[in-house]
């Protein structure tokens, strides 16, 4: 039995009699080896007896509260096999324990603090302290806590003077993001007038968002290009604090914040406020299931399965904004092919449908036949010319709100030979057409003339026997 089994014996003994089960990875498998009877015969990685010593100190750390991101602080410390080497770490001279979000290790040497989800509270100086009969050493470092930046922009102004170009800028944006909003002209910031801010469109509300899924809030204000104007979002009150899952969004007076991933604390009221020298508005939107009575004056929705208010081939039984339930997605025909894009949509009452094609809307013509039918909308596209690629986009509004759905429409050019062959056919088909027709009014003719001489002698012989 080595010297090292005989540490380790005593080093039972010692937390039998205290009481302290606090043992390592490396004592546990030497007291499996013991109770096996694997004793070693000669000492083969014995250590001089010595104070503790840090090979490595811990280094400062700086995370950002709100994101709850992982903190961790590591070291190397000697002797590596020594049995008595106590290792313990502290916050702001308070222990810490092994459990919950924090995980302790000391194995071989290595020791490390472990923090999987860190708070406000976990500012402060660590420290790392190991001690054994010999004597004791320590090493610190800094935990900072940095606050998340608050979700606030001042709103850029308008570049161009020319204000036909500024009107034109924010009318692209309102179509770019399917804003169906009346643009009178006095939505431009104008110096010297008293034009305090206002919002053209209603924010909506997902009060059945689930976590993890995705969701935009959408609005749009004026006057737009107003350097003085101030926007700020917030949360249950609270200003909203800026996430890695969160897309601020300004664009000629849109305003948007996508949420890639919803997460449970991001459920509640979202609120977007903005101000000038003149006045301030907000628009609001629910992000999950809103609190009893906020809606007390709406009608009841029948309890019905959530499926139910989203069939495609059914009715709604309550009022609802416009919501798209099949979307579009990208596609590629070939030249002189027929392209169906198709999208179901559902709302109370009935939203208007609007589909356009780089901004411009669509309508029947030789190319392009628009179908609707109850929650149902197609766009034909007929014998595809490459002129007809782009972007393609469908609208649905009404007066609770609007949804959109885009895809890209890539058009593959017919090979020079096939486009030959295919205009001779046409040629060959218009020179048979145009024969047709001749041949149908020469016939007509015909026809005509032999009724003509068949009424002329059924006369002469009518005048015989008079």
């Amino acid at each position: 039995m080595t010297t090292s089994d005989v540490a380790f014996l005593r080093k039972l003994a010692e937390i039998k009699r205290t009481g302290q089960f606090k043992i390592s990875m490396e004592q546990l498998r030497r007291l499996d080896h013991i109770k096996q009877g694997q004793f070693t015969a000669t000492i083969t990685e014995e250590e001089e007896a010595m104070p503790p010593r840090f090979q490595t100190d811990i280094q400062d750390a700086e995370v950002f509260v709100a994101e709850g991101e992982p903190a961790m602080f590591e070291c190397r410390v000697e002797p590596k096999h020594d049995l008595n080497l106590s290792v313990r770490w502290y916050r702001n001279e308070e222990e810490l324990v092994s459990g919950g979000r924090m995980r302790i290790t000391h194995e071989y040497g290595h020791v490390a603090l472990h923090i999987f989800y860190t708070y406000p509270e976990d500012e402060g100086k660590y420290v790392c302290r190991a001690t054994n009969e010999l004597g004791e050493d320590q090493t610190e470092a800094s935990l900072v806590c940095r606050p998340l930046p608050h979700l606030q922009f001042q709103l850029p102004a308008l570049d161009d003077p020319d204000e036909e170009v500024q009107l034109g800028l924010v009318k692209e944006a309102s179509s770019r993001h399917g804003v169906r909003a009346k643009l009178k002209g006095d939505e431009i910031f104008r110096d010297g007038l008293k034009q305090p801010p206002r919002f053209l469109l209603k924010m909506e509300s997902y009060p059945k968002i689930l976590a993890g899924q995705g969701v935009n809030l959408e609005t749009f204000v004026v006057p737009v290009g107003d350097p003085d104007m101030k926007l700020e979002w917030f949360l249950n009150k609270e200003p909203l604090l800026f996430k890695s899952s969160f897309t601020p969004i300004y664009d000629y007076g849109f305003v948007g914040l996508g949420i890639n991933k919803v997460y449970p604390d991001d459920f509640g009221e979202f609120c977007v406020r903005v101000s000038n020298k003149f006045g301030t508005a907000e628009m609001a939107g629910w992000v999950g299931e809103m609190p009893q009575g906020e809606d007390q004056n709406k009608e009841e929705e029948p309890d019905l399965p959530a499926w139910c208010n989203k069939v495609e081939k059914g009715r709604l039984a309550v009022e609802c904004p416009p919501e798209i339930t099949k979307h579009l997605m990208d596609m590629e025909v070939g030249e002189t092919e027929t392209a169906k894009l198709e999208v179901h949509f559902i709302g109370n009452p009935k939203p208007e449908v609007i589909w356009t094609k780089n901004g411009e809307e669509l309508v029947n013509s030789r190319h392009v036949q628009v179908r609707d039918r109850e929650g149902k909308s197609t766009l034909l596209l007929i014998n595809v010319l490459p002129e007809m690629q782009g972007e393609y986009r469908l609208v649905v509004v009404s007066p609770l709100g609007s949804d959109l759905t885009f895809c890209r429409l890539s058009v593959a050019p017919l090979p020079k030979e096939e486009l030959m062959r295919l205009n001779r056919l046409q040629k060959n088909g218009l020179d048979e057409l145009v024969k047709y027709e001749e041949d149908k009014i020469l016939e007509k003719k015909r026809k005509k003339q032999e009724k003509e001489d068949k009424m002329k002698d059924i006369k002469e012989k009518n005048k015989k026997f008079a």
